[in-house]
């Protein structure tokens, strides 16, 4: 699967529900065979998304619908509201998007290794 792709063709999407996004690249998208607990991290600051090669292996299809997408939206509230030292990360205005892009706004995965 080509991540940078589906990640762009998310980030156009959402780009149709918040204007600004248009003129602000899409997040690079870099796959880490490190990570064991978590499916992905937002490095907003640099406009990263690490997913996780090692869940990739047994739950591709979650992390196309659910992880990239959720790591998409902590971007979006990077740019549209900026970050606090000590913000929580999944703060309301995170949940209010991940509902915005017709996801239910949970923290934590289920996947397996």
């Amino acid at each position: 699967m080509q991540w940078q792709n589906l990640a762009e063709s998310y980030w156009f999407a959402y780009s149709k529900i918040w204007a600004i996004l248009a003129k602000h690249p899409c997040p690079t998208i870099e796959v880490n065979n490190r990570f064991t607990s978590t499916g992905g991290v937002n490095y907003s600051d640099r406009n990263l998304i690490k997913l996780s090669g090692k869940f990739m292996i047994n739950n591709r299809e979650q992390i196309a619908k659910v992880t990239l997408p959720h790591e998409l939206a902590h971007q979006i509230d990077f740019i549209l509201h900026g970050w606090k030292r000590g913000a929580r990360h999944h703060r309301q205005s995170w949940k209010d998007i991940m509902i915005k892009i017709g996801l239910p706004p949970e923290i934590y995965h289920n996947m397996v290794l």
